[in-house]
């Protein structure tokens, strides 16, 4: 590759100093070696990570948007602190609630986070943002 040689590298090394150097030198290179694998093999297995944490909110977001869908009983598009309620004493929220490591006794204080702006009901899209968040 138009590169030095490993030889003319190690030929001073080996005839001016001593050949005991050799191995060192040898070892010296695979660490380095190891080295830089290691870092490419982090930045991909992060790549992964985050793809993964992708792929699962929008995952959420649709499993969310489906609940609350079916749980917006007036069919305006928002969902209120009743229907809310009713919506997380269902089998499938106690799962998605999991999922984000919070407990059904905290669905409350849920409703109020994911409500900013006070009026006792929360759109769709309050909910999904709300939730992707956690």
């Amino acid at each position: 590759t138009g590169g030095v040689d490993w030889s003319d590298a190690m030929s001073p090394l080996r005839d001016e100093v001593s050949i005991f150097l050799v191995p060192v030198f040898m070892l010296f290179i695979t660490f380095c070696l190891l080295c830089v694998i290691n870092v490419f093999t982090g930045v991909f297995v992060e790549a992964a990570l985050v793809q993964g944490n992708v792929d699962k909110a929008v995952s959420l977001a649709g499993r969310i948007s489906k609940l609350c869908t079916k749980g917006d009983e007036s069919n305006d598009g928002y969902i209120d602190v009743d229907e809310f309620k009713r919506i997380c004493k269902t089998e499938e929220m106690n799962t998605i609630l999991k999922d984000i490591d919070l407990d059904m006794s905290e669905a409350d204080m849920l409703f109020e986070l994911v409500d900013i702006d006070g009026a006792e009901r929360i759109s769709m899209q309050d909910i999904i943002t709300g939730f992707t968040r956690m």
